[in-house]
């Protein structure tokens, strides 16, 4: 391929046009350029990666460069053309009006310095007043809209966030003008804007919330700076009384999932302060073929003997205990729940209900108590509860941690699936002398798992 290409000054003004694309979009974007000159060029070994590589070498000296972020806010990654070395006055200074100019810093400051990093698009209308000679509305919410397309701005649950962009291109100047709310992640040592931090008062470490995650995996619940409960800041409900809550429960949201119909099943076992939970779903491979069936997944719950709205959770498939703790119930409707220590997450939430919905009013409720305890609940998905299987049928009945894995009355075409599906679970407890146990007997297949917890 040529040192420099249309192919590369394509991918530039592409860039520079739209200040900022979704690497999904990007890619797509770039595959259809790369088709349209692959007629004319050599570029078929031409990548993403390669040619903006080339493309910043070309605009490094003008101060320009085009960078693929991780936005901390969402977890999405964008593509950015930035400059860098710019503060807001200098970026804007050719294109925009002295007033307008002034107004961009404005909502920077307002935005970085508010509790929650984010303010309602009213407060950003009416920071206008604060200008020497004021702009109109109307011209504020242009301002505000071609930014937000720009990436400077991302609007979220009607919200407006600091943009990937405005992170990345104006990370130095955020940090020298406001260095109280800019702060360094203790694992990654990058700057975090929407950071976790540690609720234990001698520590205070601020982290991304990927940054914690993947440090969860192998270390649940602890702050890795202090070492100390992650989840102490958490409080549960007063006066619980475990008894009332026990029973089926289904999930109307949850953090990052897409199960669908999950009922949980709480009863106690005969240690007291023990009680099995049971996640009840449909099994994504089964689901996919229409198979008949029960997924169960099995825990034990363990009471604090103080506090009971505050448990642990061990199950079958985790390499530790979570903190399971109840934040909100009325026994009867709804419950809210926090877990901190989860494979993958560090700290996410289920809402439940004692039939298959609750109100806007009472989800919006129970939302604003879990995003009390630093959860995002833009990552707290939807639960579907339509067409879901019933009750007590007969066909696959999975149990992971409960007894056993058991296909009542398998037919012989659902048969290889099942045998994948024990290998797979086989494989994933090599190494904890569990036993898998595959019989066929004349009239059915007994798969059997003995997992105790």
């Amino acid at each position: 391929m040529e040192d420099y290409t249309p192919l590369h000054i394509a991918v530039l003004q592409l860039m520079s046009g739209r200040g900022m694309l979704e690497k999904e979009e990007f890619t797509k974007l770039f595959l259809k350029l790369k088709t349209h000159y692959s007629e004319k060029l050599a570029v078929d070994s031409a990548t993403p990666e390669s040619v903006l590589e080339r493309i910043n070498e070309k605009i490094s000296p003008f101060n320009l460069s085009i960078i693929l972020t991780k936005y901390e806010y969402s977890d999405e990654e964008f593509y950015v053309y930035i400059s860098t070395t710019s503060s807001p006055e200098s970026r804007f200074q050719n294109l925009y009006t002295e007033m307008e100019i002034q107004y961009f810093p404005l909502l920077l400051r307002e935005i970085i310095t508010s509790d929650s990093t984010c303010i309602a698009p009213i407060v950003a209308l009416n920071l206008i007043s604060i200008l020497q000679r004021p702009l109109t509305k109307l011209r504020a919410g242009e301002l505000l809209k071609i930014w937000t397309n720009a990436g400077y701005f991302k609007e979220m649950n009607e919200l407006i966030h600091l943009g990937p962009r405005s992170l990345v291109e104006f990370n130095g100047y955020l940090t020298v003008n406001y260095p109280d709310f800019v702060k360094t992640c203790s694992i990654c040592l990058k700057t975090v804007y929407k950071s976790l931090t540690c609720k234990t008062e001698s520590c205070q470490t601020t982290i991304h919330a990927s940054c914690i995650n993947r440090y969860h995996e192998n270390f649940p619940n602890t702050c890795p700076s202090c070492k100390g409960d992650w989840c102490s800041d958490v409080v549960p409900m007063d006066n619980f009384d475990i008894d009332q809550f026990l029973g089926n429960w289904y999930v109307i949201e949850q953090t990052k999932t897409e199960s669908r119909c999950i009922q949980h099943q709480i009863v106690p076992l005969e240690k007291p302060g023990e009680y099995r939970i049971s996640q009840i779903s449909p099994h994504y491979l089964l689901d996919k073929f229409h198979l008949q069936h029960e997924h169960t997944y099995s825990g034990i719950l363990i009471t604090d003997p103080v506090s009971p709205a505050r448990m642990k959770a061990r199950y079958a498939l985790s390499f530790g205990d979570e903190a399971y703790i109840v934040i909100t119930t009325d026994y009867d409707n709804f419950a809210g729940i926090v877990t901190c220590g989860a494979v993958g997450n560090s700290r996410s939430a289920t809402i439940l209900s004692r039939t298959r919905s609750l109100t806007e009013q009472q989800l919006t409720a129970i939302r604003e108590k879990i995003e009390g305890f630093s959860v995002n609940i833009q990552h707290l998905s939807t639960i579907s509860q339509i067409n879901c299987p019933v009750d007590g049928i007969w066909g696959i009945n999975i149990k992971i941690g409960h007894d056993i894995l058991y296909p009542d009355r398998l037919k012989d075409s659902a048969k290889g699936i099942v045998k994948d599906i024990g290998s797979a679970i086989n494989g994933a407890f090599q190494n904890g002398a569990k036993l898998l146990r595959i019989e066929e007997p004349q009239k059915n297949v007994l798969l059997s798992k003995n997992i105790l917890l």
